[in-house]
C-alpha cells in the first residue's frame, strides 16, 4: 500500500480480492463419498495407536470418519456398503460387528463402543 498514491485498505482489498478470488470448498458428491467409504480401512496395527491429527483412538477416529461419510452419501439408515467395508475390517473388529449389521450407526457405535481395541488385538 502506496500512501503516495492515497489508496485506502478498501481500495486494497478490492484489488486483492479480484487478483486472488477466493475458491469455494469443492462439495463431495454422494458418489464421492461411497467411494472414499469403500476405500477406508483400518489395520491391526492402528487399533494400537491414537490418530495423529485428532489424538483420539484410532477406531474411535475411524468410526467418526465412517459415519461421516455414510451421511454424506445418504446411506446412513440403510446397510449399503457395510458388507463391502466389513470385508476390509482386522479380524478382531469382525468379532464385534456383524457384516449384516441393519445400518451405518450401529455399525460405528458398535465398533466405537469396543473399550479396549488394544486387549482386543492382543487375544488374536
Amino acid at each position: 500500500m502506496d500512501a503516495q498514491h492515497g489508496e485506502n485498505w478498501e481500495d486494497f482489498e478490492a484489488l486483492f480480492n479480484v487478483k486472488f478470488p477466493s475458491q469455494e470448498k469443492e462439495q463431495k458428491s454422494k458418489k464421492m463419498h461411497k467411494d472414499e467409504l469403500t476405500k477406508l480401512t483400518v489395520t491391526h496395527e492402528q487399533l494400537l495407536t491414537l490418530h495423529d491429527a485428532t489424538n483420539q483412538p484410532y477406531h474411535k477416529w475411524y468410526t467418526d470418519k465412517v459415519l461421516v461419510l455414510a451421511t454424506g452419501a445418504e446411506i446412513q439408515q440403510t446397510n449399503l456398503l457395510i458388507s463391502m467395508v466389513w470385508q476390509k475390517l482386522p479380524y478382531a473388529l469382525k468379532k464385534f460387528v456383524d457384516e449384516d449389521t441393519e445400518d451405518w450407526t450401529k455399525f460405528a457405535k458398535t465398533i466405537k463402543d469396543i473399550s479396549s481395541p488394544v486387549a482386543v488385538v492382543l487375544m488374536h
